[in-house]
């Protein structure tokens, strides 16, 4: 079964926590920092658009994505933007933005360097010349620290799924979703299906990006209640954001 189409219904739960929280921070860290009218944002990996409403009303906001489900989900919430039915690591768009985002470890479900630098080069073709990519990645750190009795719950009515994620080898974690749709009296159907993630020295990240952006900002992630930007890269965080100006 699908990763994602099981869990698009649920997706919005499982992050809802933490939409306002890395909202606030990107409007206060980097969209009023860029003084331009009529601001244009791209979501790479944008699944059923949770972050749209923060910047919808202000920004006109595009999302990407390779899930027709979370995408379906994404259309119906926000029918005046454009969503793109894409491969992030192969994909070539017409319009230019000024601003694209990755958010949520997303890039990290690429298994390998060789697909980042894909991502990154195609994100610095979508971009304006003065654009910025802003994206973060869970380290090494943080995917040798999961362990499967942490489980997720969301509800959805009466189904209900339940995500847990364990590390497999030092730079692999495996996610394993359980979803139990509700048959009627007590019974439920069980689907089940299994995605990766991987991580990378943040150096050898890094030594790619510059390649195609001229000045890179770091800003540890681990509490979206409390993000700051750091001046080097410290593979003890669990999460970094990279800040990539074109």
């Amino acid at each position: 079964m699908n990763f994602y189409k099981l869990i698009s219904i649920f997706y919005d739960k499982f992050f809802s926590g933490n939409f306002q929280d890395y909202s606030l921070f990107l409007e206060d860290n980097i969209l009023n920092n860029y003084q331009k009218n009529n601001l244009k944002i791209l979501d790479i990996a944008c699944g059923t658009g949770g972050i749209f409403p923060y910047f919808i009303d202000k920004y006109k906001i595009d999302g990407l994505d390779f899930s027709k489900e979370m995408l379906l989900e994404a259309k119906i919430k926000f029918p005046k933007s454009n969503f793109y039915l894409k491969d992030m690591t192969d994909f070539l768009l017409e319009e230019k933005y000024d601003v694209a985002f990755c958010l949520f470890d997303s890039i990290n479900h690429l298994d390998s360097l060789l697909k980042w630098e894909k991502v990154f080069k195609n994100i610095y073709n979508s971009l304006v010349n003065d654009g910025i990519l802003f994206f973060d990645c869970n380290t090494l750190q943080k995917l040798s620290s999961f362990d499967s009795k942490n489980n997720f719950i969301a509800k959805n009515k009466n189904d209900y799924i339940i995500l847990n994620r364990k590390s497999i080898l030092p730079n692999k974690a495996i996610w394993n979703l359980k979803s139990y749709k509700f048959q009627g009296s007590s019974s439920y159907f069980l689907e089940e299906a299994f995605i990766e993630e991987s991580s990378f020295y943040l150096k050898e990240i890094n030594n790619i990006l510059v390649k195609y952006f001229k000045n890179i900002e770091y800003y540890d992630m681990s509490n979206l209640k409390n993000i700051s930007k750091i001046n080097k890269l410290d593979e003890k965080i669990d999460r970094i954001g990279f800040l990539c100006f074109k």
